[in-house]
């Protein structure tokens, strides 16, 4: 379930609200990327832990993201509830939008997340530091041997965003993480996360996102079509004895997958270890600070 939940985060990409003064942002986002999860924890883009780079075109509601090392596309419509990753090289994909809006409706958040009389230019804008705490708690139930079961999952994110407030994001860049809702573009992330579920034990993840590069272009609609060919199977929480969706594809996915995954540890491809071009600020043991 935790997994799951590791994919839904990957899939929602951004998050601020718009200032109606100005247009919303559209073109090319490039993005440099840290993830260190704790235990057996994988990241949730399947790279692992360590330095990613991704490039991402977005356009009102739509996003479709490019991570550059294992060329794992993530293409989504907030509007439509569309979230779909993909690889093309396994020409197989994974449908997440039921997912997303599933967990969305079944979740409870509290946020405390405020501004600071902070700031630092980032890409030649004036960023503003917002800093907090927000918690998401979510329900879902889980059907074992005729009888229904509550899931609790309870989700902790310390984090500090440094925002362009000139700038507008669209709207597909309003869901990174729910409940941080701000005015203007985020630039800079920091994410030291915990989850847990009742009777299994707790695992965390850092997280640092540092935009690198914004492209203002047009963007055309077929920029986000999914490829001919590619098929995907739709992700849901499955029950314990009949289960949700296509378990079938669902196993063939997972064995396409692991042959990838090893033809890239083979030709080593995957998340680097070096820092990133803009520093890296985590620890790997003990508990993280900004």
């Amino acid at each position: 379930m935790k997994k799951l939940l590791l994919l839904v985060t990957w899939c929602l990409f951004g998050a601020v609200s718009v200032n109606a003064q100005a247009k919303p942002f559209e073109g090319e986002i490039v993005t440099e990327s840290f993830v260190q999860y704790d235990g057996d924890q994988q990241s949730a883009n399947v790279l692992g832990n360590g330095v990613h780079r991704d490039r991402a075109v977005v356009k009102k509601c739509k996003a479709h993201s490019v991570d550059e090392i294992g060329d794992i596309h993530v293409v989504k419509d907030d509007c439509e509830g569309v979230c779909i990753q993909y690889i093309p090289a396994i020409k197989r994909g994974m449908d997440l939008g039921g997912l997303t809006e599933k967990l969305s409706k079944d979740s409870k958040i509290t946020s405390n997340i405020q501004k600071k009389p902070v700031q630092k230019v980032i890409l030649g804008h004036n960023c503003s530091l917002y800093e907090g705490t927000i918690t998401t708690t979510t329900y879902s139930e889980h059907e074992a041997l005729g009888e229904k079961h509550e899931i609790v999952i309870n989700q902790t994110q310390a984090i500090k965003a440094y925002v362009a407030e000139d700038m507008v994001a669209p709207e597909a860049m309003k869901k990174l993480i729910p409940g941080f809702e701000v005015d203007g573009m985020v630039l800079q992330w920091r994410i030291k996360s915990i989850i847990g579920a009742e009777g299994d034990h707790d695992s965390g993840h850092y997280a640092e996102f540092d935009v690198t590069e914004l492209i203002p272009r047009q963007v055309e609609d077929i920029e986000f079509d999914i490829p001919k060919g590619i098929q995907t199977i739709k992700m849901d929480i499955p029950d314990e004895v009949n289960g949700v969706g296509d378990v079938e594809n669902m196993l063939k996915f997972a064995a396409e997958l692991e042959k990838y995954m090893k033809e890239l540890e083979k030709r080593k491809v995957g998340a680097e270890n070096s820092m990133k071009t803009t520093g890296v600020h985590y620890k790997t043991e003990g508990e993280w600070d900004f």
